[in-house]
């Protein structure tokens, strides 16, 4: 057990069910035995719970693996595999490289096709489908519909192991509800 790992298990206890830590024991007038741990912080984007040990700032869901599983490996980011960045319950959690982390992000807010790495291409009056993978950007072919693209990108998430929060990748991932118009 590392000495991070011993200290935050000597301050906190974690609520399985909640995700929310609690103070072990009273540390300060602004530190209670029983009270939760943390707080919002909205200058982060998007906004994450924090707290103060010992004069060092800590994202919640850090300390809560570490408490768990021990000193997060250089290059590995914790990411909340739901998409929620204030759901910190220890299932919601899996250490991952930053590439990897960036593969269940929201949508842009420019996105008109509704799915990552898929875009109208207007000069050739087609839709692509393309994805990023180990630092490489990956071509998945040009499609006359919104749908071939959206089913050529799920086919690459798949083959890749993605893991999105924004929908359950089945084989019979429906696109119907889909039109095939270019906004």
């Amino acid at each position: 057990m590392s000495k991070m790992q011993r200290n935050f298990n000597f301050w906190f206890l974690y609520d399985e069910k909640t995700g929310k830590l609690f103070w072990r024991r009273t540390k300060s007038s602004n530190a209670v035995k029983g009270s939760i741990v943390g707080c919002v912080d909205k200058s982060l984007n998007p906004p994450r719970i924090v707290l103060k040990l010992d004069g060092k700032k800590h994202h919640l869901a850090r300390v809560i693996w570490c408490m768990h599983y021990g000193n997060i490996k250089k290059g590995e980011v914790i990411d909340h595999i739901n998409g929620d960045p204030l759901d910190n319950r220890l299932s919601n959690l899996r250490a991952v490289s930053v590439s990897d982390n960036g593969r269940n992000r929201a949508l842009s807010n420019n996105n008109k096709s509704g799915f990552n790495g898929v875009f109208f291409l207007q000069s050739s009056n087609k839709w692509r489908a393309s994805i990023w993978t180990e630092g490489t950007f990956r071509h998945l072919g040009s499609f006359n519909t919104k749908e071939e693209a959206i089913a050529a990108r799920i086919g690459g998430e798949k083959a890749l192991g993605y893991i999105s929060h924004k929908r359950v990748l089945t084989q019979e991932t429906d696109t119907s509800h889909l039109d095939s118009s270019h906004q």
